[in-house]
């Protein structure tokens, strides 16, 4: 997979400076060890697979806070949050302040709200699909058609929906 590739399909995820610096120090090392050029995407399936958790534990935000991998909606969200903060206070609110009182107070509804919606879109599209493929085949392809719309199109659907819902 090409860089350009790899930059869309990581695109739902936002690191902080710091697990950058840890993403590109484990690419080196991957190239090393494979002695080949490893890319982008990768080294971040590999870093996510087996190193985040342990290196967000190691590296806590500073006061103490949640030390998460946001998606880049979520971080959209937090700047839209940020925005209004910083409007009740009448003075800028800081990033991490932010993301803190985002994650504490509506991170959780956010998340299942966004999820809802997610699955609801995601079942309409299996839905279409296995009517289209059942009215092909001329009997209803019930599971097959659901488990055949996973295999085939779930990712593409799911980079596409993050896409177009980025907020």
């Amino acid at each position: 997979m090409d860089e350009k590739n790899a930059d869309k399909r990581c695109a739902g995820y936002s690191f902080k400076p710091a697990e950058w610096k840890a993403i590109e120090v484990h690419r080196y090392f991957l190239s090393q060890k494979f002695r080949r050029e490893v890319s982008i995407n990768e080294t971040i399936d590999n870093w996510l697979k087996y190193f985040s958790e342990q290196w967000r534990r190691d590296h806590p935000l500073p006061g103490g806070g949640e030390n998460e991998l946001l998606s880049l909606a979520e971080w959209q969200a937090i700047q839209v949050h940020k925005y209004f903060l910083s409007q009740k206070s009448g003075q800028e609110v800081s990033s991490e302040d932010a993301t803190k009182d985002w994650l504490e107070h509506y991170a959780q509804k956010w998340r299942q709200e966004r999820m809802k919606m997610s699955c609801s879109d995601q079942l309409k599209e299996i839905e279409k699909f296995k009517w289209l493929e059942s009215e092909r085949a001329g009997h209803d392809k019930g599971k097959e058609a659901v488990l055949e719309w996973i295999e085939k199109y779930a990712d593409q659907w799911r980079m596409k929906w993050e896409k177009n819902h980025g907020n």
